[in-house]
């Protein structure tokens, strides 16, 4: 009936905090970038229609951009965003990934600086979450996060200036205690190390996420 975002500290659930009414009651895949969490919200029965936002630590909610109308296209499943170069750049994927639209962050607001539109071949996945990342250099990089048969599949690929995307490499997770890339994933930097985080499919008293370290731990 709602969407909503949770408050963790350490392993402890804080708080649910509630975003729209139906028919904005599917929060998609979310990243945190400098102080906001970015996520789109969108009616996952009509799919035609959706807001991107950015969330504040004090818990303001900021409209980056409204969709609607065209049918799967208007949607916003899935969001990623990273602060670079004194800017926010945040990417917005439809239904299943297919076009991912790139806002850049000014004095005035947000702009739309690029769309990519994938070739939805047997390299594309179905990702239900995107995260991007930016280099000491500041080269920008996303990562697609998806399901692929039994596999848990992460497709890290360059953004180039036009914000078109070119696939640098692919690799698969195994995945326990019933979490998965196709119910939640994500990624940060902790002390020079990637870490990998994906979580269950239905939120419970007690949750499970599967944390991985690029140093091979689990």
């Amino acid at each position: 009936n709602y969407s909503y975002y949770l408050r963790v500290a350490g392993d402890t659930l804080q708080s649910l905090h509630k975003l729209y009414n139906t028919p904005y009651r599917h929060a998609g895949g979310c990243q945190f970038a400098g102080d906001k969490l970015f996520t789109g919200v969108e009616d996952n029965i009509a799919k035609d229609k959706a807001k991107v936002v950015a969330v504040g630590e004090n818990g303001s909610i900021a409209v980056i951009t409204q969709r609607s109308g065209r049918y799967k296209l208007s949607t916003a499943g899935a969001t990623g965003a990273v602060y670079v170069n004194g800017k926010y750049i945040v990417a917005v994927a439809d239904w299943d990934s297919r076009n991912i639209d790139f806002y850049r962050a000014d004095a005035a607001g947000y702009d739309s600086v690029g769309t990519f539109s994938a070739d939805t071949g047997v390299t594309w996945g179905s990702y239900q979450s995107v995260n991007l990342l930016a280099d000491t250099a500041g080269n920008l990089f996303m990562v697609g996060f998806c399901k692929d048969g039994k596999y848990n599949r992460a497709d890290l690929f360059a953004v180039n200036s036009a914000y078109n995307l070119a696939l640098l490499s692919s690799r698969a997770f195994t995945c326990k205690r019933r979490c998965s890339f196709r119910y939640g994933a994500g990624l940060g930097v902790n002390r020079n190390t990637l870490v990998v985080y994906t979580c269950q499919r239905v939120l419970k008293r007690r949750n499970a996420v599967n944390v991985f370290s690029s140093n091979g731990s689990l």
